[in-house]
Parts: structure tokens; C-alpha cells; sequence
């Protein structure tokens, strides 16, 4: 494993006669079960299957592919699926561009429930629920192969809808209570967006206070009251996760990985990773290879 290997695909990676914001995937039947490689994306995907069978592990965590259910990956989570030859559906790849060019606010991704910190990447459905979303994907392809005037902005239309049934899903399922849907406020979506974007610099918490124009002590405020846990909490979770999949994934070095996530002291790094995931980063990697 390498580096080169760990680097992010994009959408234009999968051919040019793809949009460079969403594209769909027709998951057919397979005459033998495939095994895809660890990999991970900058864009957001969704896999529905009508017909499920295999695993999707997604950043460390195993998820059964059932029949009638939805997967969900962020950008840059590391996924590998295994999937059965009877499984099919769709796989929706799609970058916020394609929201902030047909509604101007890419909000409505970042606070739906399933994108959460707390949700599990899975959700299961109702035949209903399935029929209602494969007929709107149709609409999508449709539109998607159709080259007309528009298309994209139309396509993404179709997306922001799909976006908010599986929203209305989600709620309906009792995944979240009504305080954690309703939480997905302008600060938060603003905090979860920068530290995508700064997590590897290593930034404190008053150094995203500054940047979303707030106190750190509000700040601090609203994401307990979101998460349960504080700023600096979510900061080190989101470099420690960074951390096991560079662990896991790549062959750098512990200090290369150090110096990557903008840490300047390699001894620091490996306590605060014990402290987190309670082994070394040396230990770490040889556990989660075996």
C-alpha cells in the first residue's frame, strides 16, 4: 500500500462523458461476487439496493448489504465493498456543486441526519419508500442522458428532492430525536464544513470560533448542545479517524503521518492517539492489518 493508492478520485476519474458533479450507476446483477478494493472519493455517494447481499465496510465499520436499504459515504470516508452476485440498485455519486448550482445552499446536505456524526452510513427501507425513490433516479438518468438545455440544474432538482425524502425517511425511522434533526444550524453547518476543509492543520478551537465570527465559549455551546461533546472533542476525533485510515491504508510512516495531520512533535501525536483509540499508532496498525 502507498500513498498514491490513498489519493482522492473524482468524479471526472470514472470517464469523460460524466458530468463533473453527480453521475448514476445501474447496479446490475453479477455472475460472481465482486470484491472491490479499499478506496475512498471527494464526492457523496449513495448506494440503494433493491436486492442486497455482502458487506460495505465503511471506515473501519462493517455494514450488511439488505434488501430495500440505502448506504451512505462522505467524502473521503474509506470504503471497500464486497457485493453479492444476486445484489442490484443504483449507486448516486454527486459533489455539492451540483446543490449550490440548482439551490444556491449546500445546508441541506450538510444537516440531513444520515451525513450526522452519529449515524451509522446505513438506513433500511420500505418497499414503498424504495419504489418511490428508484422511480425519482429513473427521472434522473433520464435527464442526466438526455443533453438538454439545463439538464444538470434539472438533475439537480431531482437530487435536492432525493435528498429531502430520505431526510423525511430518516426522521420517521427514530434514528434521531427531534432535538438532533433539528440542530443542523447555520454555526454548526458552518464548524462541520471548516473542519472538513482544516482538520490537517491542526487548528484550535478558538481559531474556527474566529473564523465563523462567534465566541469559542458559544461555539463550545452549541456543539455540546448538538453532540454531546466539545470542540476540541470533535477536532481530535476528526484526526484521529484521518489517522487510522492512513494507519491502515497507506504505508507511511507514524512521524510521516505525524507531520501530516500538522503536528510538529511526533512523541505528542502517539499520546494523543493512545489516548483516543487506548494502543499506540505502531500497535494500531499491526492490530487492524491482522
Amino acid at each position: 500500500m502507498s500513498e498514491r493508492k490513498y489519493e482522492l478520485q473524482s468524479i471526472s476519474d470514472l470517464g469523460h462523458d460524466h458530468h463533473h458533479s453527480f453521475h448514476v450507476i445501474k447496479l446490475h446483477p453479477l455472475k460472481s461476487p465482486i470484491d472491490k478494493e479499499y478506496h475512498r472519493h471527494d464526492y457523496y455517494e449513495i448506494m440503494f439496493f433493491e436486492k442486497g447481499s455482502g458487506e460495505h465496510i465503511i471506515d473501519f465499520h462493517s455494514h450488511k448489504i439488505a434488501s430495500h436499504s440505502a448506504h451512505f459515504v462522505l467524502p473521503g470516508q474509506v470504503h471497500k465493498l464486497k457485493r453479492g452476485k444476486n445484489s442490484n440498485g443504483y449507486a448516486l455519486l454527486f459533489s455539492e456543486d451540483l446543490l449550490l448550482k440548482s439551490n444556491n445552499d449546500n445546508s441541506s446536505l450538510l444537516n440531513l441526519p444520515f451525513y450526522d456524526l452519529k449515524f451509522a452510513n446505513n438506513l433500511l427501507l420500505n418497499k414503498e419508500d424504495y419504489k418511490e425513490i428508484a422511480e425519482l433516479i429513473e427521472k434522473l438518468i433520464k435527464e442526466e442522458n438526455s443533453k438538454k438545455d439545463l439538464a444538470e440544474m434539472i438533475c439537480g432538482a431531482y437530487l435536492t428532492l432525493l435528498l429531502l425524502l430520505l431526510n423525511r425517511i430518516c426522521r420517521a425511522s427514530g434514528a434521531f430525536s427531534e432535538n438532533e434533526t433539528s440542530s443542523g444550524t447555520f454555526l454548526l453547518t458552518g464548524f462541520k464544513k471548516l473542519l472538513e476543509q482544516n482538520f490537517m492543520k491542526n487548528l484550535k478551537p478558538g481559531d474556527y470560533a474566529s473564523s465563523l465570527n462567534v465566541s469559542t465559549g458559544h461555539l463550545n455551546d452549541v456543539i455540546r448542545e448538538a453532540h454531546g461533546k466539545t470542540t476540541g472533542e470533535l477536532i481530535q476525533e476528526r484526526i484521529i479517524l484521518e489517522s487510522k485510515r492512513l494507519l491502515f491504508h497507506t504505508d507511511l510512516s507514524v512521524n510521516e503521518i505525524c507531520y501530516k495531520l500538522g503536528f510538529d512533535d511526533p512523541a505528542y501525536f502517539a499520546r494523543l492517539f493512545k489516548k483516543h483509540v487506548d494502543c499506540t499508532p505502531k500497535e494500531y496498525r499491526v492490530k487492524s492489518r491482522k
